[in-house]
């Protein structure tokens, strides 16, 4: 009963061994089918090359009666050959020519006129014309005055100074009628170069910015008699500063118009008394509020 248990067991193994060796075989059988079909395709592909060759070989065996045909294939013969024929040009008679002349610029003469016709137009309409524009620009020019006093007006009456602008009102006002006079009487070209020579000389020698009544109102309390509008009186206090002292400051505001305005400063250094110059009046460091003009 031991001994069949054993051969029993020895068969098994054998059966497993020959199991594992039919792997190498059947590899063995792919790599012989892959090699035999590599060597196939060589000789097939180089059947079809000799194929080939031998058309090469019965093209090249062809005769050589052709061959200078082929060499000079799109080439001309060197012959030179008769002379072709031109048409030589006659002209025509002398008295057909010059019944064609005349007609021909009496045409270009019509269609030049023709041409020229539309582009010019009437006296009485360039007139016209040339008067509505010497009319446009003086409403432009009577406009822009206007609107230039308008503004010198709004200006004069933000100044913090009284500025009296009757007077310039009534000049504006002269000024427009006199300018609405003119345009209802227009003159001639000696007039109106007249009047422009005019307004330049009165441009040049004028006073736009108005300086003369800018003095005046400056100097109005001192300019009657030649003499001071206040008396000389005594001292009332030890702690006065006189006019005229001079007070060391440092501006703060800038001045930027031409109207008369107010200024901001700081002094720099202390102020004394005018008398004995012992009392401190005003400290350094404190502010100084005043106005200001052109000059």
């Amino acid at each position: 009963m031991v001994q069949s248990l054993q051969l029993g067991g020895a068969s098994n193994k054998d059966s497993s061994n020959k199991r594992l060796n039919r792997v190498p075989i059947i590899v063995a059988i792919a790599l012989t089918v892959l090699f035999l079909g590599v060597i196939s395709y060589g000789l097939s592909s180089r059947g079809f090359y000799f194929q080939g060759a031998d058309g090469i070989g019965q093209a090249s065996n062809a005769s050589a009666s052709t061959y200078a045909d082929q060499l000079k294939r799109g080439v001309k013969d060197a012959i030179i050959g008769d002379p072709e024929q031109t048409q030589i040009y006659q002209p025509g008679p002398v008295s057909n020519r010059q019944g064609e002349k005349p007609q021909q610029t009496a045409e270009t003469e019509k269609t030049e006129r023709a041409r020229n016709k539309p582009g010019l137009e009437p006296e009485e309409e360039w007139l016209a014309r040339l008067g509505r524009e010497q009319k446009e620009q003086f409403l432009r020019e009577r406009h822009r005055q206007q609107m230039a006093s308008l503004q010198a007006k709004a200006a004069a009456l933000d100044s913090p100074l009284a500025v009296d602008v009757s007077l310039k009102g009534l000049t504006a006002a002269d000024t427009t009628q006199a300018n609405s006079q003119s345009a209802k009487t227009p003159g001639g070209a000696s007039d109106l170069y007249a009047a422009a020579m005019q307004s330049g000389l009165s441009g040049q020698n004028g006073d736009p910015n108005m300086q003369s009544a800018k003095d005046s109102f400056f100097n109005q309390d001192i300019k009657d008699l030649g003499y001071l509008p206040n008396k000389v009186v005594p001292q009332l206090s030890r702690y006065e500063l006189k006019r005229g002292s001079v007070i060391p400051a440092t501006l703060i505001t800038g001045i930027s118009s031409d109207l008369p305005g107010r200024i901001t400063a700081q002094t720099s250094q202390n102020v004394y008394d005018s008398a004995p110059g012992h009392q401190l009046l005003v400290p350094q460091g404190a502010k100084l509020f005043g106005r200001y003009d052109h000059k």
